[in-house]
């Protein structure tokens, strides 16, 4: 693992969507979302259909994909 790719153990878990850690990597905090019980970067939590973050907004999930109202 590369110095800034590291994150503290054992509070980090990986994003549903890119599989990266969540949490400090040397340079920023990333902020945990949940969708479906699964975290997620909160820049990985968009929309399956229009790719907006969708962070803070209403959501659906429909045929396993999470869509923007």
């Amino acid at each position: 693992m590369k110095d800034e790719e590291v994150c503290f153990e054992p509070f980090s878990k990986p994003c549903a969507k890119c599989k990266e850690t969540i949490g400090y990597n040397g340079k920023e905090v990333c902020k945990e979302l949940r969708f479906d019980g699964k975290p997620y970067h909160e820049w990985c939590l968009t929309c399956d259909i229009c790719n907006v973050s969708i962070a803070g907004k209403l959501v659906k999930k429909k045929d396993s994909k999470i869509i923007c109202e």
